[in-house]
């Protein structure tokens, strides 16, 4: 028996993803999250991941075969595993409808009122959407994804006409510089499940947290020399690691990795932690900052523009150069050896991290789907 229609005050919502993931993503982990809230409020809210982006090839030129016929035999792989289900490591709402498409093709997308869009590559498919208007398309912004297309193409996508969110202020402002607009809606941190459960002046103050994440920008191997410096002047220091993917490197015995943790474990993790190292050299918003400010740990971290948005230096967080080991390392020690100073970092950024709420940024994406359907003509698919 099919699902009842939503309100009609409401528009039937649509989220369109690349592959999907066994293992957590910070992007991923934002969108299912607002899958949730616009269920619990009444829209018709759907999941689509695909495996190829864009289908078969258009020409027979090998690489582009090649690579067709390796992701259909991993589209395959990943039935026989019962990838094609949802994620194992979110928790979906009943209600939110979540399928894996082999493309993001037109023809395989289900009814909906607006389309929101994230991932580059999967915002430059959907410009060339026949029958699905511009005005039904929202390009959510999470990142200046210079990786994925050049960036003449990408500037083309922020000019476009296409509605455009982005999660930061720093991508907005990118976004401006090409000529488009964006409205921001800052990521939110759930402080139910991101809590304090040990006070931080009842930690230890020698124990150290960072995530392990072996792509480029998130630069762990700074991480690791700042550890290592830290180490050589600080004989008591430990280090903790979380992340998704396997270890890649040898780890001394005062580093301890856990990888995947469960939501408990990942509570633990950030209350066993004095002090949260965020290395990266860019992030969008920076969701493991946010969430060990919400647990209570005291932060150092790089100065890229996503972090920028929570941490604010000698107020919320130390804030270091990205690159440089030695600073890292002098701002670590300084929290490890100063517990009044570690306790009132830890206690500014947890206060500050709680206006990032949910509740807030659901509204103000409600908003914008509200407008977006006005704009649409609100008469569907």
């Amino acid at each position: 028996m099919p699902d009842p229609p939503p309100p009609a005050s409401r528009p039937r919502v649509a989220f369109l993803l690349p592959a999907t993931s066994r293992t957590p993503i910070g992007g991923y982990k934002v969108f299912y999250g607002y899958a949730n809230a616009l269920a619990a409020d009444g829209y018709g809210v759907s999941i689509v991941h695909s495996f190829t982006g864009s289908g078969w090839p258009r020409t027979l030129a090998w690489p582009r075969v090649r690579d067709a016929a390796r992701t259909l035999l991993r589209s395959f792989w990943h039935r026989l595993r019962g990838w094609h289900r949802a994620p194992p490591w979110f928790s979906l709402d009943s209600r939110v409808r979540f399928r894996v498409a082999w493309s993001l093709s037109e023809s395989r997308l289900p009814p909906a009122d607006l389309y929101l869009v994230s991932n580059a590559r999967t915002v430059a498919a959907a410009h060339r959407f026949r029958s699905i208007p511009p005005e039904r398309l929202i390009h959510f912004v999470q990142g200046h994804e210079t990786w994925a297309l050049p960036p003449a193409e990408l500037d083309a996508l922020y000019r476009s006409p296409v509605r455009k969110i982005a999660i930061s202020g720093w991508l907005a402002r990118e976004i401006e510089k090409a000529g488009g607009s964006a409205t921001v809606i800052p990521n939110a941190i759930d402080t139910t499940r991101f809590r304090i459960d040990v006070l931080p002046g009842e930690r230890e103050a020698h124990c150290v947290g960072m995530l392990f994440h072996t792509a480029a920008v998130k630069d762990v191997d700074t991480g690791f020399r700042a550890l290592q410096l830290a180490k050589a002047r600080e004989p008591r220091l430990r280090a903790r690691l979380f992340g998704a993917e396997p270890m890649n490197r040898d780890l001394p015995d005062w580093i301890s990795y856990v990888r995947n943790p469960s939501p408990q474990q990942l509570l633990d993790f950030y209350n066993g932690i004095a002090v949260f190292l965020g290395t990266s050299r860019q992030e969008g918003w920076g969701l493991t900052v946010g969430e060990a400010m919400a647990c209570g740990a005291a932060v150092v971290c790089t100065d890229n523009d996503g972090y920028a948005e929570m941490a604010i230096d000698g107020r919320t967080a130390k804030v270091v150069p990205a690159g440089d080991a030695e600073r890292m390392a002098d701002a670590l020690l300084e929290l490890v050896h100063d517990d009044a100073e570690r306790i009132r970092l830890a206690r500014a950024g947890h206060d500050h991290i709680q206006s990032f709420t949910w509740a807030r940024s659901v509204a103000l994406l409600e908003a914008q789907l509200q407008d977006a359907w006005r704009e649409g003509g609100a008469d569907g698919q």
